[in-house]
């Protein structure tokens, strides 16, 4: 016999309240078992192992391996949706051809809702009727939508923020104590972030990634070996590309502390003239937010390169379509414009 919202066990039984639900999230997060979410709420303990089974959704983590998990807000709207069934049908009051339009967005570019919704808006698409972030998720969690959760890459879980270490002024030259404010506050173009990405452990080839502070551009460069040298030649052979505009493009750079970075100087210096080509500062250790568009840039990557897998045989090919998808993705912080559009007017307003 299938389970309905409709009907109730008693007279004295009331549903689960939304407040309840929000405890039971926080509890199932805290690791507290049903019987112990049970008697916290007072109640009986088949409650909330049903209610934990019937609205608990599937997941997928980087690894792309599937799991359950229960949210409060989802489960909410699974119960809405299946009390409003029990008097009528259930009536989707948004124009389906946008709601089309948005779906094959997510599952044929893969992006994620929110990108799909923004990008509609800014192209003026939804000036007589709108549809929000919010209610695409909640389509999607109750199964109106040919999207699935489990298509979703970046609702994962995620680790809780650890306390900062406490950070002393760093009187080092090239420190990012260093850095002009116009890069700090990401008011010039010119300036980037760099890393390097490694693959499975043994593996010899590593990943260098440069971000572009301004307008999240991002470049991916494949080099044999995580070591300084190969950096240095990575930027040197970008400066053969860009000739003399290399300094306007690559103002400053800023990395960490790994040991790939250490050629300070090298990497500062031109192979075309004898001037600096760009400059270079490090960020505080154990602090990658100072480098947040890098961390952001590296997530994408690992859309399509999970950790574990080996670069060896990752050709070029390759990772010029994952830079080409990260680059034309539509971002919030640029008005959901995309990487490639706020870059190019970038290089027309300096005229290189």
């Amino acid at each position: 016999m299938s389970q309905n919202h409709c009907t109730t066990k008693s007279s004295h039984y009331t549903h689960l309240s939304e407040s309840e639900r929000g405890q039971i999230q926080a509890m199932i997060n805290l690791k507290v078992k049903p019987t112990a979410i049970a008697a916290a709420l007072g109640r009986n303990p088949s409650t909330i192992y049903r209610e934990i089974k019937r609205h608990s959704i599937e997941q997928r983590d980087t690894y792309l391996r599937s799991y359950k998990v229960y949210y409060a807000d989802t489960a909410q709207i699974l119960y809405k949706k299946a009390r409003a069934n029990c008097g009528g049908s259930y009536k989707l009051a948004v124009v389906p051809e946008l709601v089309n339009e948005i779906e094959q967005l997510i599952l044929t570019n893969k992006w994620s809702p929110d990108a799909a919704v923004g990008r509609l808006k800014s192209l003026g698409k939804m000036d007589e009727h709108s549809i929000s972030t919010k209610t695409i998720y909640n389509y999607i969690h109750i199964g109106l939508s040919k999207v699935k959760p489990i298509d979703l890459h970046l609702k994962v879980r995620r680790k809780r923020p650890h306390k900062p270490p406490v950070i002393r002024e760093d009187s080092r030259e090239n420190s990012i104590d260093s850095r002009p404010e116009e890069v700090n506050n990401r008011s010039e173009f010119g300036h980037w972030e760099i890393d390097t990405v490694i693959g499975k452990r043994g593996s010899a080839s590593a990943l260098l990634t440069l971000v572009e502070r301004v307008t999240r551009q991002e470049i991916i460069k494949k080099i044999d070996k995580k070591t300084a040298t190969a950096v240095v030649g990575a930027l040197d052979a970008l400066e053969l590309k860009h000739g003399e505009r290399f300094a306007l493009l690559f103002k400053s750079i800023t990395s960490d502390n790994g040991t790939e970075f250490a050629f300070t100087k090298e990497m500062e210096r031109s192979i075309l003239t004898d001037s600096k080509r760009t400059h270079i500062y490090y960020a505080h250790p154990y602090r990658s937010g100072e480098r947040g568009s890098n961390e952001n840039g590296n997530a994408l990557i690992r859309r399509f390169i999970p950790k574990g897998r080996s670069f060896d045989d990752i050709s070029e090919d390759t990772l010029q379509r994952i830079q080409d998808w990260i680059n034309s993705l539509p971002r919030r912080i640029l008005g959901y414009k995309t990487s490639n559009e706020v870059y190019e007017e970038h290089l027309k307003a300096i005229a290189v």
